[in-house]
């Protein structure tokens, strides 16, 4: 036995019944459309994450996984709490010796040769674009000569005021 053959007519009705199926669903599932409610922009779009990472000394790199374990924050959120803490005491962690220059000619540390080989650890940490694009900004305010610099010296900076306040 064979299977009964579909006429035209029968696929035209099946095929308008799918046809109604399909638009009920899609009136039941539709979102209803809100004037007052503006659509809600993803950060992660509009602003992504992107992870780097930073070279400690290893002193500061040992300090910063303690710290961050008690605070229960991430290296990237520890790095803008310390930033934001110590932001009025970096240009002398940056440059101890003082600056020249920053008017006519570019600015620099005084002896800002690199410092002497102390060991590192890479440290990874997440921001958003738009923090790395303040970081680098913050780098050129302070002539610091790399955002690992930057940071480590935020870092000095907060445990140095972490320790006075004990």
């Amino acid at each position: 036995m064979s299977a009964p053959r579909a006429t035209e007519q029968t696929l035209a009705q099946g095929i308008s019944m799918v046809r109604r199926r399909h638009e009920s669903l899609e009136a039941d599932f539709a979102a209803p459309a809100s004037a007052t409610d503006p659509a809600p922009e993803d950060d992660d779009l509009v602003d992504p994450v992107v992870s780097s990472n930073v070279h400690l000394p290893t002193a500061i790199a040992t300090q910063l996984a303690e710290a961050r374990t008690v605070r229960r924050l991430t290296n990237g959120e520890f790095i803008i709490a310390a930033i934001e803490a110590t932001h009025d005491r970096l240009n002398d962690f940056i440059h101890p010796g003082g600056v020249v220059g920053g008017r006519l000619f570019k600015a620099r540390g005084v002896g800002s040769t690199s410092p002497s080989k102390v060991p590192t650890t890479p440290v990874a940490y997440s921001l958003r674009a738009s923090d790395f694009e303040v970081l680098d900004e913050l780098k050129k305010d302070f002539a610091a000569r790399s955002r690992s610099q930057l940071i480590t010296a935020a870092l000095t900076a907060h445990f140095q005021l972490e320790n006075e306040k004990d």
